[in-house]
């Protein structure tokens, strides 16, 4: 596979992955007077012009730059490296990612603004993985911002809980579609879908789990866990977790009970990896990847 980075563009460190992607503080549009910006938390009509000149200058929820490593030597595990600007917004008391339709409070800036950076490799069992992965505050987010701002409060656990690999993952493989040698790599070597033969999986798997085969037995073809397996990780990386089996079963028109037990047999079957004391989650199993 042609490898299309070079030693220049590697991104090892914070000042790297900031050139990376071009960052730089975000500023009021350049039509907002100066003087005016004092006026914010005062004035209510400035206050919402400010709102707007954010609105229009932040970067999507996710920002990312990837280019494919594979072949560099000394390093044949690492599939890639990318550098992402995350946007974040407060959902009560937490962090989460942003969708487009989002956007922080301008006075929260400093600390909903991060950026991310680290290695798409190839862990043992065959699963793309997260090795490693860094993250620092926006530039410009430790200094003196307009008054009426929140101060800076540096990473927390809200802003590590809103991180969420899996998405990184299949935002960095999705931003190297048009990468044909590099897709054709993971489909070959690692049985990775590329982006159309995903969805179109997905849609396959929907059809068949919610008119399931005759069972033989007391269960079903383990074709029909496999796909419970894929709805069930498309879930996780819609970003559904707490609910998560509910949403399953609303999904395929079952009861949550029903559910439950389907995606605890694909768990056993070894299509979803073991949970954690009961708790939501799971990457691909080795029969789902292999």
């Amino acid at each position: 596979m042609t490898d299309t980075s070079d030693v220049q563009r590697r991104v090892g460190s914070y000042d790297d992955a900031c050139r990376v992607l071009n960052a730089r503080p975000l500023q009021p549009d350049v039509d907002v007077p100066r003087k005016e910006i004092v006026q914010f938390g005062v004035d209510e009509d400035w206050a919402e012009q400010l709102q707007h000149a954010a609105a229009h200058s932040l970067p999507p929820p996710i920002w990312l730059k990837a280019f494919p490593l594979s072949g560099l030597p000394g390093r044949p595990e690492v599939i890639a490296e990318f550098a992402a600007g995350l946007l974040l917004f407060r959902n009560g008391r937490r962090l989460a990612l942003a969708t487009p339709g989002q956007r922080p409070p301008f006075s929260d800036r400093p600390n909903l603004r991060w950026i991310c950076w680290g290695d798409l490799i190839v862990a043992p069992r065959g699963n793309l993985a997260l090795s490693p992965l860094a993250i620092g505050p926006w530039p410009g987010a430790t200094q003196p911002l307009e008054p009426g701002s929140r101060g800076f409060d540096g990473i927390t656990t809200d802003v590590l809980r809103a991180i969420r690999p899996d998405i990184l993952i299949r935002a960095t493989v999705d931003h190297l579609k048009d990468a044909a040698e590099w897709q054709q790599y993971l489909a070959e070597r690692h049985h990775y879908a590329i982006p159309e033969e995903h969805r179109r999986l997905l849609a396959d798997a929907l059809q068949r789990a919610g008119s399931p085969p005759p069972r033989d037995g007391r269960s079903y073809p383990d074709e029909h866990y496999r796909d419970i397996a894929r709805l069930y990780l498309d879930l996780l990386d819609q970003g559904h977790r707490r609910h998560i089996t509910a949403e399953l079963a609303q999904q395929l028109d079952i009861p949550t009970s029903t559910a439950r037990n389907w995606i605890h047999r694909a768990r056993t079957l070894g299509y979803l990896t073991p949970s954690r004391q009961g708790q939501p989650g799971a990457h691909a199993g080795p029969r789902l990847i292999s």
